[in-house]
């Protein structure tokens, strides 16, 4: 049993849909990387990278335990990269539908009023390299302090200081 404030599942079989009466989030965080909705599938108007321009990482679906695995999330995802000698910087992108029927997905075969229903996210690769390296050498740094802290253990006794103390502690007895 489907619960009331669910939204309803697509009922066009024909192809990859939305739920309806489904808003998508303006912002989703995954793994400390913020996607946000660049293209609601009811706005016709916002232009998005062509999908034979993406190079796809992975696609795929998910069952939907709240419809009892009668409804399918799709995603497809990967990465649109700038035109060669443009200061673009590449963008991930993230396509989303669903349907009733489980299908294998393939870019090939999603046709444009598919594309036109999806759902899209970006996400920003930001400085990539920048932020590894300094995430590297802030992990080295503190590798390296905790290396200079270490001391051998069990600690090195010098038994010759040993044996002035105890000498020391007989002659003044």
């Amino acid at each position: 049993m489907i619960p009331a404030q669910m939204p309803r599942a697509p009922t066009n079989p024909l192809g990859l849909a939305q739920l309806t009466d489904f808003t998508p989030p303006k912002e989703i965080q995954v793994h400390g990387t913020k996607w946000a909705l660049r293209r609601d599938y009811r706005d016709p108007l916002t232009q998005l990278p062509p999908p034979k321009d993406v190079k796809w990482d992975d696609m795929g679906s998910i069952p939907m335990p709240q419809y009892d695995g009668k409804v399918f999330w799709y995603c497809a995802y990967g990465t649109k990269f700038p035109t060669a000698g443009s200061q673009e910087k590449p963008v991930r992108v993230l396509y989303q539908w669903f349907h009733t029927i489980q299908i294998p997905l393939n870019p090939n075969f999603i046709t444009d009023t598919d594309w036109s229903r999806a759902n899209v996210y970006v996400a920003d690769y930001g400085a990539f390299a920048q932020d590894f390296f300094g995430a590297m050498f802030t992990v080295h740094a503190a590798v390296q302090e905790q290396v200079e802290n270490v001391q051998e253990w069990p600690a090195l006794i010098d038994t010759s200081k040993l044996a002035k103390v105890a000498k020391k502690e007989d002659d003044d007895e």
